[in-house]
């Protein structure tokens, strides 16, 4: 919830390029307390199946290649990339709902498909992509070199 707020707070500061104290008042001022959680919905319809490939590619590539030496960063890569890309949609939507372009998660659909066609849903998908691969690479090559990986 607090990383919603956040995204919000930061969309909304970058946009009108003033404090964050203001921006809480502006936000406020245009929709209440619920105006802090737009893209709430898209963030959850994003990160569940962000989430179900992520595990589901690691454990398959684990199982199918073993786990030692640098492999767990290429499998981090490899599910940063496989995740990022097909949940961009989600992601794209998300961001447009919570830059208030439509009234609900339909009109934000809508909208992006007007304007941009099909390829707008992946606007900025090869940026996400590497920001992706990099961490969960990252994150993987950490866990098991600092013997953080949890027991089957």
């Amino acid at each position: 919830m607090i990383y919603l707020c956040y995204q919000e707070i930061q969309l909304e500061c970058n946009i009108n390029n003033i404090s964050t104290k203001e921006t809480i008042k502006s936000i406020y001022n245009k929709s209440g307390f619920r105006g802090f959680f737009k893209g709430f919905t898209p963030s959850i319809l994003m990160n569940l199946p962000t989430g179900a490939i992520e595990f589901s590619t690691m454990l398959y590539l684990q199982k199918k290649y073993g786990n030692d030496g640098i492999k767990p960063f290429i499998y981090g890569t490899i599910t940063g990339i496989v995740s990022s890309i097909v949940t961009c949609p989600l992601d794209t939507i998300k961001t447009c709902r919570q830059m208030q372009k439509g009234k609900n998660i339909v009109d934000t659909y809508k909208y992006i498909l007007y304007k941009r066609g099909w390829k707008g849903f992946f606007r900025g998908a090869l940026l996400r992509s590497f920001q992706c691969c990099l961490s969960y690479g990252t994150y993987e090559w950490l866990c098991k070199n600092m013997n953080l990986e949890l027991d089957d």
